[in-house]
């Protein structure tokens, strides 16, 4: 009987409808630089051409697998692609994304240097739907600081750039079923029990942020699950509940999508990318002030755009000492 000696790392990527971005996604797990790996592609109930491309993958390249669910269910598909992973560490990635060439090489090089690390993600260069560069994010690199992060509901880990220990995830059960649209971060907080988590300061992935995004289509549902799943970790800390967070703008998905994209390459200095992005919210929400205001902010000179920060920070603390001034004379 031939035995098919078990890879280092199974690259776990669901999909449903994907076929525009899918063999890009693919083809960055192949062509990466550490060889030592199997894919398996959960076709989440495509209708599209996503199983054929899949198919094509598979008799390409004897690494990769398929499997095929009946109906969209991300967090079935995530745990049946752990059933099938034979690796000691399992990958994330998404049908949307691109994975940079080392990307592996170096999460697992990481892992074997530090044991008590259960997971390991790293920063991202985030593009827009057609590819091209909005900015840079990084995330907090230490235990300490994720943890802090993840208690306070900001984005601790991005997802598709994890590396875990298999059995890591096993032992708390996988993806927990009900955890969806936050099931990464129901996720991150029950693996921190397990072990330390870290990110890699350097960018493994190009993250590709689009209108079909769930964080854009399901965006009031994944805010109200992430605060619950915040307050109950608090709770079990023995802090007080998460305050309720303005919900999410009722926009269509594509104007959150690039008002998101524009504010975020304002912040990373991408001034062009903020004006087109800023342009395309105003098409979608012609009387909300925000894409005007991020539209104006891209177009100022840097000086000027610096001297109305300095401004603003200086009234915002003029009027926070005259409110502790009253409250303590009152």
């Amino acid at each position: 009987m031939h035995v098919v000696p078990s890879p280092a790392v199974t690259v776990i990527l669901p999909v449903h409808d994907g076929e525009r971005y899918l063999q890009e996604a693919i083809d960055s797990i192949i062509h990466q630089d550490l060889p030592d790996w199997e894919l398996v592609v959960i076709d989440n109930g495509s209708v599209d051409r996503t199983g054929e491309i899949c198919r094509a993958a598979a008799e390409h390249d004897s690494r990769v697998t398929v499997l095929r669910l009946p109906a969209p269910d991300l967090v079935a598909a995530l745990n049946a692609g752990l059933a099938a992973a034979r690796g000691a560490f399992v990958a994330r990635m998404d049908a949307d994304d691109v994975s940079l060439p080392s990307r592996l090489r170096l999460q697992m090089s990481y892992l074997d240097r530090h044991p008590d690390v259960v997971a390991v993600g790293g920063a991202v260069d985030v593009v827009d739907e057609n590819g091209a560069p909005v900015g840079r994010v990084r995330m907090p690199q230490q235990d300490e600081a994720i943890r802090r992060a993840l208690l306070s509901g900001r984005t601790a880990m991005c997802h598709p750039t994890v590396v875990l220990r298999h059995d890591a995830i096993v032992r708390i059960g996988g993806y927990r079923v009900g955890s969806y649209p936050a099931e990464d971060l129901d996720l991150w907080m029950r693996l921190s029990r397990e072990g330390l988590l870290a990110n890699l300061p350097i960018p493994l992935l190009r993250y590709r942020r689009h209108g079909s995004a769930v964080s854009f289509t399901h965006a009031e549902e994944q805010a109200r699950r992430t605060h619950q799943l915040v307050s109950a970790e608090r709770r079990r800390h023995g802090l007080p509940p998460a305050p309720l967070a303005s919900p999410p703008a009722k926009w269509a998905s594509v104007t959150l999508y690039h008002l998101a994209c524009a504010k975020l390459a304002l912040r990373c200095g991408n001034r062009a990318a903020a004006r087109r992005h800023a342009r395309e919210a105003m098409q979608g929400a012609p009387v909300a002030a925000l894409p005007y205001a991020v539209l104006i902010a891209a177009t100022l000179p840097h000086a000027a755009l610096k001297l109305g920060g300095v401004a603003w920070t200086a009234a915002h603390r003029g009027r926070t000492r005259a409110s502790t001034s009253w409250k303590i004379s009152a």
